[in-house]
């Protein structure tokens, strides 16, 4: 449907599709005021609510057309991430050399190392090497009796690091 030919009543529905009540939008449309009984019937005529149904759904494909193009725009996939996160190695782990106050190298060097290590912590979990069924100490040291044959003093102990 388009636009209404009375011009009162198109911005009746307008103003109904944005959320003002019948009696106000009756006012907002040009209609005098205090005149409720009228605003209740004509928002109750079909072609009123016609146009509101169409000003609303009109509205509903412009905001998901709206998130469609942003979701397109910011669209992040897995390898995406995974290469900022080797970048993010890379440049944490290089040795960087200190400056001294005129800018000159002072024979130091330094790296980042929380920015590695919870970077490289990220790609270990996404590669699935921080697994939910690894063991403790005791249960590693008991396991490699077992395999020993022993009977559980066995020399050999797994200790934390």
């Amino acid at each position: 449907m388009r636009v209404l030919q009375i011009a009162r009543h198109e911005r009746f529905a307008q103003a109904l599709a944005d959320g003002m009540s019948a009696t106000r939008a009756y006012v907002a449309a040009g209609y005098s005021s205090g005149n409720r009984g009228a605003a209740s019937r004509l928002q109750r005529r079909d072609h009123i609510k016609q146009r509101v149904r169409e000003v609303l759904q009109v509205r509903v494909d412009a905001a998901a057309d709206a998130a469609a193009t942003v979701k397109a725009t910011l669209t992040l996939d897995k390898q995406w991430v995974l290469d900022r996160l080797m970048r993010i190695v890379e440049r944490c782990l290089q040795d960087v050399p200190v400056l001294g106050k005129l800018g000159h190298p002072t024979g130091f060097y330094v790296f980042d190392s929380k920015g590695a290590n919870r970077a490289l912590e990220l790609l270990g979990k996404h590669l699935g090497l921080f697994s939910a069924d690894e063991k403790t100490p005791a249960e590693l040291s008991a396991l490699l009796a077992a395999l020993a044959g022993g009977n559980g003093s066995s020399e050999r102990r797994v200790y934390d690091a």
